[in-house]
């Protein structure tokens, strides 16, 4: 299966931050499935083509990268990754030179296994990708 991003336009269409290109391709996958998994499988039948406004499959591949970008900035995909990438020193001391790097949010609270970038559901909301239908009981 091709991808739906490339990091030729994660680069220079969305201007994501750097990703090692060693990672690009595990990244790009799951967050392509993350994507599909919130709009019900679509992408298991259909492809970008498939969607008749242009302005959608750019919204869709903005929300593949943007969920690409998380796991870059949360320093991976799984909790175990996103938390041993927190785990750096606090501080050091050098002579008679310390520093104590400050305690953030990340530091306190990493996202569990399957979190989501806020923004792919705000650019996947427009397309319709995220509606279930209607069910009509009995």
């Amino acid at each position: 299966m091709t991808a739906l991003v490339d990091q030729n336009y994660y680069k220079t269409a969305f201007f994501g931050m750097d990703v090692d290109e060693s990672k690009w391709a595990r990244y790009e996958h799951e967050a392509e499935a993350e994507v599909n998994n919130l709009c019900r499988g679509f992408f298991d039948d259909h492809t970008l083509a498939d969607l008749q406004l242009v302005t959608d499959q750019t919204r869709v591949k903005n929300a593949i990268c943007a969920q690409v970008e998380f796991y870059q900035d949360q320093g991976g995909i799984t909790a175990n990754e996103r938390a041993a990438s927190h785990d750096s020193a606090k501080s050091f001391t050098v002579g008679s030179f310390s520093m104590t790097k400050p305690t953030t949010s990340a530091d306190a609270s990493v996202a569990a296994d399957g979190a989501i970038d806020q923004r792919v559901v705000r650019y996947l909301q427009p397309t319709g990708l995220l509606y279930g239908g209607v069910h009509q009981y009995g």
